[in-house]
């Protein structure tokens, strides 16, 4: 859905102890009332934000976000953890942390990317979904939404995400995808 629409407020409404994949921090923010109102326990709720993991004394990228995230998938993956559900806000997000760190790695955020390179990304996005769909949890993938209009100017709304088959195709990966509207 488009920014505003209450998509990330839904968060706190998962069943069990919730672990929360952030790609911004202003989310938390509204996580943290909604868990209040509805009565949750303060531990309920983990959130972890996906952001690049930098060395404190040098300063130097150890691991950028993207790469984090595969690996915290990977943990959890392996099922050593009390979650019962898990969150991601916002799969538009990560794909835009695989994007920048591909850039950085070719010497800047100005760099572009080469064919291949974006195919990289729309494969790296359609391997985490499938990875997600598959954990024996609760999941809940967020993202926003872009409005388009069809060849017969039909409005649409669409992921928005990069690739042009991956928006149309995301949703085949889940049990039940909703459009939230004011």
């Amino acid at each position: 859905a488009p920014s505003g629409n209450g998509k990330t407020s839904q968060i706190p409404t998962m069943p069990g102890k919730v672990l929360v994949l952030a790609g911004e921090k202003q989310g938390g923010l509204s996580i943290a009332r909604v868990a209040r109102d509805l009565g949750r326990d303060e531990g309920d709720i983990t959130i972890i934000y996906l952001e690049d993991q930098i060395d404190p004394r040098t300063g130097k990228v150890l691991q950028y976000a993207g790469e984090y995230a595969k690996a915290l998938l990977a943990e959890l993956e392996k099922g050593d953890h009390d979650f019962d559900s898990l969150a991601l806000d916002s799969l538009t997000d990560i794909q835009s942390t695989i994007v920048s760190g591909l850039k950085k790695k070719k010497g800047g955020l100005d760099k572009t990317l080469s064919q291949q390179e974006w195919g990289f990304v729309i494969d790296e996005t359609r391997d985490l979904c499938k990875r997600l769909r598959d954990l024996p949890m609760h999941v809940l993938l967020i993202a926003l939404a872009m409005h388009m209009q069809d060849d017969t100017q039909k409005s649409l709304w669409r992921p928005s995400l990069f690739g042009k088959k991956l928006p149309e195709d995301l949703p085949q990966y889940f049990n039940l995808v909703v459009f939230p509207k004011r």
